[in-house]
């Protein structure tokens, strides 16, 4: 009976705190000057990925990122982060949170809040690596997920001002309470970002 009462407030009252949270993220970053965009494209054979990260403080130590992502045939997610940012060179460090929602073609379908961050390091002035990783515990997820996993290491060029190529491996990982682990991804990517 509790475990029935749990699984009821996750999946129907929670998506009303993810909605409170994601608007509170929206508002504080909108409601701020916006000093740089990045728009990333990112495709593989069977995924596209489009995000866009604003930087929402004039010396660049907070930043908003919000993404899609599909899965052709299988899934598809959205996602809204806050990031707070070192401004260590030539190593940087970024840490934050991240909402996201997840519909699969088979009707399952979850939320929740992820914790992680990201590293950039710059190997020359327009050559840059960079790995990130982010994780979900049940504590946190909701709907019919029970955890979430992601990782993604890829290798960026700047070929000309303001237009980068990359090259990358993701692999995204969820875990869903009646048919188990599914793979969103797992493989390489290639992709243009444009900073405006």
């Amino acid at each position: 009976m509790i475990k029935k009462m749990i699984k009821i407030k996750n999946k129907y009252l929670f998506p009303q705190s993810l909605s409170t949270l994601a608007a509170a993220i929206s508002i504080s970053c909108f409601s701020v000057q916006s000093n740089a965009n990045n728009l990333d494209l990112a495709l593989s054979d069977q995924t596209i990925k489009i995000g866009l990260i604003s930087d929402t403080r004039a010396d660049t130590r907070s930043s908003f990122e919000a993404n899609f992502f599909h899965n052709e045939g299988e899934s598809n997610m959205a996602a809204l982060g806050l990031h707070v940012t070192s401004q260590n060179k030539p190593l940087k460090f970024l840490l934050g949170v991240k909402t996201y929602y997840v519909d699969f073609d088979n009707n399952e379908e979850g939320s929740g809040i992820v914790i992680g961050g990201k590293a950039i390091y710059a190997i020359m002035p327009k050559f840059t690596f960079s790995a990130q990783a982010y994780y979900s515990p049940a504590v946190t997820s909701f709907g019919d997920t029970e955890h979430y996993k992601e990782g993604e290491a890829r290798l960026n060029l700047q070929l000309v001002p303001g237009g980068d190529v990359f090259l990358g491996y993701r692999n995204i990982e969820v875990d869903m309470e009646d048919i188990g682990n599914l793979e969103m991804h797992e493989g390489g990517f290639a992709g243009v970002s444009f900073v405006f």
